[in-house]
């Protein structure tokens, strides 16, 4: 749904999506379960909403309201009808104005009709960060507890690895497996071991934590899992897709515990070169819980990295996952795989009140990185190694498919490359290839962090589907995802399929693959759900973070213009921060045609993707996770019209500002 009364349906068999005019709305809500009468028109499909099959949201929250007598819940979420009107006794102590938590007693039957909602509780003081933390867990739809039915199914489980299970699993315990994860890893679902065999190249085992024997299709567990779809990780916890008895103790691969798992066995050339593989159902038990920092330590790739006894103790047996993944990464690279250098933000928390200290650079030192991207490598093959079977073997399952770029988005990011001096020809970057050496190109040059954010922005979105068009992103022509059962369906999907092959059991085409297309949909939609929620909290932590800083000064590159302003990236604390032009009072700015920059039109200044500068922070909106800023030495149009007076900033001798003000803003 949009605030402004039009909605749009995703069929949930994929395909265009449906324009719902307001007219057409009926009493659907956002999230809702819908069907459809559609058409074609000018735009697209267009259609009218024929029922609700079934409501998303039941708990809503907002902000009370009174209204002649009458009591209204003002909703957050602009995407939801509001106001609602509240129906029931009002716990004590919640008077109007205070932040609440509803449930919603009766939907609306037509366009038109305002939902009823009961207040259940106060919901809590305004930008503390767990109580908007659990805002927009509601505003999702989000339940972090498990139901009783799940948990009772969960503890019913029978772990015991029994003698029937020996006959179908592989002995494998007195090989050296390790995990390797971040320090802060909640679950650790595969575990790696590799040999060199000198001329004869390498052996690895790639084992991954064998959850579909313990999730039977159709259970409690299942349903829930199918639900959630994804765990969410959030700084402070992870919310996760399975019970806590499987997601952190059953099939979590805790050193010397042994544990059901199914993964792969490659054999590859001296080279990198795949020479066979098979699928593998094994017990082991893993020797340490590695972390990347340890490994980093270990082998000599980080000097700050934190130093992990265990690691140092197994380095020789790591230093061989290095060498294959090195070669491995290599060859992926050759065929067009691209290599784009996306920083993440990571936050620190309080231990004891949970509120965040501090935003920085995830995976900033290159040698934890080159760990990272060790263990990624073995997660690449593993994934691509059985994609290739199904496509072989001419079978259903979910591939996670990249298509190829949009040519026009391509078009635009050439200008934008050409203005930095760099060529880049959109027809060549069809191919994955010619990409590849682009963004190689651009290696070590200042403008290349901007340049890989805008070119990610050119991408499509990596998706599930059932029609393998291959990855575009990884220039492979099968991928699909296997590695991560734990917290991903889709994973778990392609596992119960894998077992089956082991078993020869062979299911009709046709009815799986209609199956799997719905999950595929789902899966999809419920990943951009789980990236939204996690991006969503980590931009409340930062914004959290900035309000002691308002009014202070940081160095800053300018990482984003739009038409109303441009972002600009601030390294430490590692935070975005929004200067909109409108607030510029020193001049008229005009927004280039290139779209890169802003221009002053009497003083010449301009702002520019890549441009270093000093900016000030104005503003912290935790309601809208935004920080404000203006350069440094400026006021912004605020506080001129306030009579405050422009001062000389302490790293420019010029006036912040000429004495008059001009009247037109921008355009």
């Amino acid at each position: 749904m949009n605030r402004r009364g039009f909605g749009f349906v995703t069929p949930s068999v994929g395909g265009e999506d449906v324009f719902i005019p307001p007219s057409g709305i009926g009493g659907a809500m956002h999230g809702d379960r819908v069907r459809v009468h559609y058409w074609p028109s000018p735009k697209g499909l267009e259609g009218e909403v024929y029922t609700v099959l079934e409501r998303r949201l039941s708990k809503v929250v907002g902000i009370l309201r009174r209204v002649r007598g009458s009591c209204w819940l003002e909703a957050d979420d602009l995407r939801l009808r509001t106001p609602m009107q509240v129906v029931g006794e009002i716990p004590s102590g919640i008077r109007a104005g205070i932040e609440v938590v509803a449930t919603i007693r009766e939907y609306p039957k037509r366009a038109g009709d305002a939902p009823q909602v009961e207040i259940l509780e106060r919901l809590g003081p305004k930008g503390v960060a767990q109580v908007e933390v659990e805002k927009i867990k509601l505003i999702e739809g989000i339940e972090e507890a498990f139901p009783s039915a799940v948990l009772e199914e969960a503890e019913e489980l029978d772990v015991h690895i029994n003698r029937q299970l020996w006959r179908t699993y592989e002995d494998l315990r007195g090989l050296d497996f390790a995990t390797i994860d971040p320090s802060d890893a909640r679950d650790h679902d595969d575990a790696l071991f590799a040999e060199e065999l000198g001329s004869n190249g390498f052996r690895v085992l790639i084992a991954i934590a064998d959850v579909a024997h313990y999730v039977a299709p159709d259970g409690a567990i299942d349903r829930e899992a199918q639900l959630r779809g994804f765990s969410i990780y959030l700084p402070d916890r992870a919310i996760p897709m399975l019970p806590p008895k499987l997601s952190t103790h059953v099939c979590s691969l805790i050193p010397d515990h042994d544990r059901l798992t199914l993964g792969v066995e490659v054999s590859l050339s001296p080279d990198g070169v795949i020479r066979k593989h098979r699928f593998v159902r094994a017990v082991i038990r893993s020797r340490a819980r590695l972390t990347y920092d340890g490994v980093a330590h270990a082998l000599g790739l980080s000097k700050q990295a934190e130093p992990q006894r265990q690691a140092s103790y197994m380095v020789e047996r790591v230093r061989v996952l290095m060498n294959l993944a090195m070669r491995l990464r290599e060859r992926r690279l050759k065929r067009g795989s691209m290599d784009l250098d996306i920083p993440e933000a990571k936050i620190r928390l309080d231990p004891s009140s949970g509120e965040p200290l501090d935003s920085f650079q995830s995976r900033k030192d290159p040698g934890i990185a080159q760990a990272y991207n060790m263990v990624e490598e073995f997660m690449l093959l593993a994934n691509e190694v059985v994609a290739r079977d199904f496509v072989d073997g001419a079978l259903p399952t979910i591939y996670r498919v990249h298509g190829a770029p949009d040519p026009k988005k391509l078009e635009t990011f050439a200008t934008t490359a050409a203005a930095f001096g760099f060529h880049f020809d959109p027809e060549a970057a069809e191919r994955p290839k010619e990409l590849a050496k682009f963004i190689k190109a651009l290696s070590g040059s200042p403008q290349a962090p901007v340049l890989h954010m805008l070119l990610l922005r050119a991408m499509q979105q990596a998706q599930y589907d059932v029609h393998n068009i291959g990855h575009y992103g990884l220039a492979s022509k099968a991928y699909l995802h296997f590695t991560s059962p734990i917290r991903r369906y889709p994973d778990l999907l392609v596992h119960r399929e894998v077992h089956a092959l082991l078993a020869s059991k062979v299911l009709p085409s046709r009815r799986v693959r209609d199956t799997l297309k719905l999950h595929a949909v789902q899966s999809s939609r419920l990943e951009r759900r789980a990236m939204s929620v996690e991006r969503e909290v980590v931009d409340l932590y930062r914004a959290i973070i900035m309000r002691a800083h308002v009014g202070q000064t940081f160095e800053a590159t300018v990482s984003g213009i739009s038409p109303k302003g441009f972002y600009c990236t601030i390294s430490t604390p590692y935070v975005e921060a929004f200067c909109p032009v409108a607030e510029l009072g020193d001049d008229y700015y005009d927004y280039a045609e290139s779209g890169l920059s802003w221009v002053g039109r009497r003083c010449g200044r301009s702002f520019t993707l890549g441009d270093r500068l000093v900016i000030r922070i104005e503003d912290v909106s935790i309601a809208q996770r935004q920080i404000v800023a203006v350069p440094e030495g400026q006021l912004s149009r605020t506080q001129l019209r306030s009579g405050k007076k422009p001062e000389r900033s302490h790293r420019s001798k010029k006036p912040a500002r000429p004495s008059r003000v001009p009247k037109k803003r921008h355009r």
